[in-house]
């Protein structure tokens, strides 16, 4: 088997990122703006965004608590125990 081609290759629809370049320009998607706000929207967004993440967490963690039990009662008695 040969080895294989490890050479450089130029692939079309790619193109070299300057990282040394001082001024680097980044163009925005067309239609993204930015949105004012006052700092109590903001934080009472944010607050509204922890408390929905902490709820997903806790039942996320609920519900993987309750299918362990249940497949723990569910298969404790499909292999037969062996008493010696």
């Amino acid at each position: 088997m040969p080895p294989p081609d490890t050479t450089l290759r130029h692939r079309a629809g790619y193109r070299e990122i300057d990282t040394e370049g001082s001024a680097a320009h980044v163009d925005e998607p067309e239609g993204l703006q930015e949105v004012e706000g006052d700092d109590n929207d903001i934080a009472d967004e944010r607050e509204v965004v922890q408390r929905e993440g902490w709820n997903d967490l806790i039942c996320s963690f609920l519900a993987s608590g309750a299918m362990t039990v249940c497949a723990a009662i569910f298969f404790s008695g499909v292999a037969p125990a062996h008493h010696f």
